[in-house]
C-alpha cells in the first residue's frame, strides 16, 4: 500500500502546483491582454476576461479539488496533520474566492454580458478598476494551492 500512497502523495503535490500556475497564469496574461482593449471597448475588455476566467475555473477547479482529495486520502491511511493542514490551505480557496472576488467579478460579468445595452457595458474606469482588483486578488488567491502543495513536500517521501 505505501508505494500507491506515495503515487497519491505525489499526484497531490503536482496537482497543488499545476492549480496555482493556472491561477497566476490567468491572472498575469489575462488580465492583462483584457487591459488592453479597455479603451478601445469595456465589453470586449470584460469578455475577454470571461474567456480566460472560464478557461482558469475548467482547469484549475479540478486541479485543486484532486489535491485536496489526495492529501485528504493519504492523511486518511498515515494520520499525518501536516497533509490535512495541506488540503486545507487547498481547499481554503472556496471561501476566498466567493469573499475576496465577487465584487470585481460582479462588473466584470455585466460588462461582459451581451444582453447588456451599448452604452451601459461598464465604463472604462469600473472596467479597469474591476480587472486591476481581481488580477491582483487571484494572484493572493494562487498562494493556496501553492501553500498546500509546499506543505505536502515537506513530507513526500518515494
Amino acid at each position: 500500500m505505501m508505494p500507491f500512497l506515495s503515487l497519491v502523495h505525489a499526484t497531490g503535490v503536482i496537482s497543488s502546483s499545476l492549480g496555482a500556475g493556472t491561477i497566476f497564469t490567468s491572472s498575469f496574461t489575462g488580465v492583462s491582454t483584457a487591459q488592453l482593449a479597455v479603451h478601445e471597448s469595456t465589453r470586449l475588455a470584460a469578455q475577454q476576461w470571461v474567456h480566460v476566467h472560464r478557461k482558469c475555473h475548467n482547469l484549475g477547479t479540478p486541479l485543486v479539488v484532486l489535491s485536496a482529495v489526495c492529501f485528504g486520502l493519504v492523511t486518511a491511511q498515515r494520520q499525518s496533520q501536516q497533509l490535512l493542514a495541506a488540503a486545507t490551505a487547498c481547499m481554503g480557496i472556496v471561501p476566498y474566492t466567493i469573499v475576496a472576488l465577487g465584487g470585481p467579478e460582479m462588473v466584470l460579468f455585466a460588462a461582459a454580458d451581451f444582453e447588456c445595452q451599448a452604452g451601459s457595458a461598464g465604463s472604462t474606469r469600473d472596467v479597469q478598476t474591476a480587472l486591476a482588483s481581481w488580477g491582483t486578488l487571484n494572484m493572493v488567491r494562487t498562494i493556496f494551492p501553492l501553500l498546500g502543495s509546499v506543505l505536502a513536500m515537506g513530507m513526500l517521501s518515494w
